[in-house]
């Protein structure tokens, strides 16, 4: 299982720059940047999948805390946030440069999405996209 996890974390920081690389080239059209905030919600919930393997728990709610736990471990961290996707308070930004909602869930899960394009925070439903945990 630890092999699962670690294969799936390198495929997921690969991807990452990939995603990254392409929208920081790509136009700003709506479809694209769906496609975008899915992708990347889906790397990094494979990568906190990761971290709850080595650690037996997700990072605490809050999207900084998500970044500072994700990207403070090990040579790479768990998940290589790039600064341009970082606001000034260290938040993740989506491709409509709004922070990313992160939650611990008390389940033992997480909840992560973005606030989607029309920037209202519906709670992961509407026009909300994330993992759906």
């Amino acid at each position: 299982m630890a092999a699962i996890a670690v294969t799936l974390c390198a495929l997921s920081a690969i991807h990452s720059d990939q995603i990254d690389l392409w929208m920081r080239n790509a136009p700003p059209l709506s479809s694209r940047s769906h496609s975008a905030s899915m992708a990347t919600v889906q790397d990094v919930s494979v990568a906190l999948k990761c971290y709850e393997t080595d650690f037996g728990r997700y990072p605490e709610s809050g999207n900084s805390n998500l970044v500072k736990a994700m990207a403070g471990l090990g040579k790479n961290g768990f998940y290589g946030f790039t600064p341009d996707r970082l606001n000034a308070r260290g938040e993740w930004l989506d491709p409509w440069n709004r922070p990313y909602v992160y939650e611990r869930l008390e389940s033992g899960g997480f909840r992560l999405y973005s606030i989607g394009p029309n920037g209202i925070d519906e709670g992961g439903k509407g026009d909300d996209l994330g993992n759906g945990n």
